[in-house]
């Protein structure tokens, strides 16, 4: 569907406003297809779900807060918080690392370990099907765009 009757605007968007409202509306489509896909069966909102892999990932002691909030999708996240309500779901460890007391080190516990591996059997099957929307070229050519367009914002962003 065209962008312009998606969002019943009655005058063509601005250049650069096409790109900007296209891909926040592609963002929203994608979050509420990964929410009912994937995330709502097992009660997970998707930076609940983003924590756990990059723990899952991470070393066996965890990783400190402000470590877990560089590597996080969503950068904007309270990790913080998110880490607590893990914890109290016992998928999660929280702890004051010992090499900087106003540190708090998180790390997965074994059932944060197994909840992750089956979401990320439901998660195979979602990302197949986003897959099969473009071709390899297709696919390789939308990265790079992408890419270019995080690099220009991201050298953007540094300087504010």
């Amino acid at each position: 569907m065209d962008l312009r009757e998606e969002l019943r605007m009655s005058r063509p968007p601005a250049e650069g406003e096409d790109v900007i409202l296209a891909v926040l509306l592609t963002r929203e489509f994608l979050g509420r297809f990964l929410e009912n896909r994937v995330f709502a069966e097992f009660q997970l909102s998707d930076p609940q779900y983003n924590l756990l892999r990059i723990l899952r990932g991470g070393p066996e002691g965890g990783y400190l807060v402000q470590d877990i909030r560089r590597r996080m999708l969503y950068r904007f996240a309270d990790v913080s918080r998110l880490a607590i309500r893990l914890e109290a779901q016992g998928l999660v460890r929280r702890r004051e690392d010992p090499g900087d007391r106003r540190g708090v080190r998180v790390s997965i516990t074994d059932e944060g370990r197994a909840l992750t591996e089956r979401v990320g059997a439901v998660e195979a099957q979602a990302v197949r099907e986003v897959a099969r929307v473009f071709d390899a070229g297709e696919r390789a050519a939308l990265l790079g765009l992408l890419d270019r367009l995080r690099d220009a914002l991201r050298s953007e962003a540094d300087r504010g």
